[in-house]
């Protein structure tokens, strides 16, 4: 007997975006289908990254002391100045005191990242009836792309506070973010795990990143926090 392999990354990606859309809001099942059928795919592209993903990271303090913690992003809907739809990336950074070092199994390093993002999801089609279908066909064809339109990170190196912050201007740039699911047997698949079921559904592990502004490069893997799943 042939076993089955295990579940591509498009196919988990499919699963988690179909679940969210059903179980997201306050109506029935059935209701909500429908009107996230119904919902252009700009903005079912939004939906899709709500909430909050976070990153473990092992960190040893100046006395040598390890502590496990998490980087943070957060996506929030927001509005851009012509009223049309946008997320809010938001980076909190690593939380500790005297901190020597972190890193995890896929970053030898990791910085301590913070500032705010402005990202819009572009597609030329404008029917709201095949929202979710071609949004699906993105996921198939590839990484979803969205598009960095304004703010700002800094990113200040871990143990070393002389060190001069980095600070990265996204304003008047058109910079891309690719989403991808996490890999199966990928050192992001076994520093996320599999976490189980919550509510119904499993969550999200996206793969991020960002190519410029400049030399600027950012790639990084994130758990959905289940602790805010609905």
């Amino acid at each position: 007997m042939t076993r089955p392999g295990p579940p591509t990354a498009t196919a988990s990606c499919r699963a988690a975006l179909a679940l969210a859309l059903l179980l997201a809001g306050g109506s029935s099942p059935e209701a909500r289908a429908q009107q996230n059928a119904e919902l252009p795919v700009n903005i079912i592209a939004t939906k899709f990254l709500e909430g909050r993903f976070q990153m473990p990271v092992t960190c040893t303090q100046k006395d040598g002391t390890q502590i496990e913690v998490h980087e943070g992003v957060v996506f929030r809907p927001a509005k851009n100045r012509d009223g049309t739809q946008m997320l809010k990336m938001t980076f909190f950074g690593i939380a500790g005191s005297d901190l020597a070092r972190c890193y995890n199994i896929v970053h030898s390093s990791v910085p301590d990242r913070r500032g705010v993002l402005y990202l819009s999801y572009s597609s030329f089609d404008k029917r709201s009836d095949t929202g979710i279908k071609n949004f699906v066909r993105s996921l198939e064809r590839g990484p979803l792309e969205y598009v960095i339109t304004g703010g700002r990170l800094q990113i200040q190196s871990i143990g070393d506070p002389e060190a001069e912050a980095q600070v990265i201007r996204f304003d008047g740039k058109s910079t891309p973010l690719y989403v991808s699911a996490v890999a199966y047997g990928s050192d992001a698949d076994k520093l996320l795990g599999r976490p189980p079921l919550v509510n119904g559904r499993r969550p999200r592990r996206l793969n991020f990143r960002i190519v410029g502004p400049g030399d600027f490069r950012f790639e990084t893997a994130y758990l959905e926090d289940s602790s805010r799943m609905q």
